[in-house]
């Protein structure tokens, strides 16, 4: 949440850079000296603000990194599990309507769950898309060769997006569909079996 707040505090920052002086037409603004040293303190301000929230997102990342394999483990484990016990008791006729509904609730709860970890992956990576987007968004023509060589370097260092990457795998909504996609095909796999 908070990187989320800080991002679009950047690109707003960044939106603002050129909006002061719409007063002045293209040709005067390029060779006027105090609207370009406006510009380019605020690109600097923005270039600045944007590698330190870069480091302070890895510092977490590598937190959260750590303990991404327990999780991805159990719930891979816990979701098989959770789906073949749904399919072995909706079909059985002892089982009571009760237990039925309960292990329905305990599937959507696995889903909610995945599916609040692959938006959070996701929205991290939107987010640090957005940075670039805007970044090139921005009315680059009316920049000296000085500002739109900054601008470059801004934008080769927001290229890349940020994501949560395990194993080689990225958190985001295909990872959480390909995961509910296994899950299913285990939990059939399990569920065939039973029957032979």
């Amino acid at each position: 949440m908070q990187s989320h707040l800080q991002i679009l505090i950047l690109s707003q920052k960044i939106g603002q850079i050129s909006q002061n002086n719409n007063h002045m037409d293209d040709v005067s603004k390029f060779h006027d000296v105090g609207y370009q040293k406006k510009i380019r303190t605020s690109l600097h301000v923005c270039m600045c603000r944007h590698v330190t929230l870069k480091q302070w997102i890895s510092k977490i990342l590598q937190i959260v990194q750590k303990a991404i394999p327990v999780y991805f483990s159990l719930a891979i484990i816990v979701l098989v599990t959770v789906m073949f016990c749904i399919l072995y008791n909706v079909e059985s006729a002892s089982t009571t309507t009760i237990f039925k509904i309960r292990l329905v609730l305990v599937g959507i709860c696995g889903a909610v769950v995945l599916f609040t970890f692959s938006e959070t992956g996701q929205l991290l990576s939107d987010d640090t898309s957005q940075v670039f987007d805007t970044l090139a968004a921005s009315p680059w023509h009316e920049w000296d060769p000085k500002n739109r060589k900054t601008l470059l370097m801004f934008l080769l260092n927001s290229l890349k997006p940020v994501k949560i990457y395990w194993g080689g795998f990225a958190l985001d909504y295909q990872l959480g569909g390909s995961v509910i996609k296994t899950t299913f095909s285990y939990a059939l796999v399990l569920f065939n079996l039973r029957k032979d």
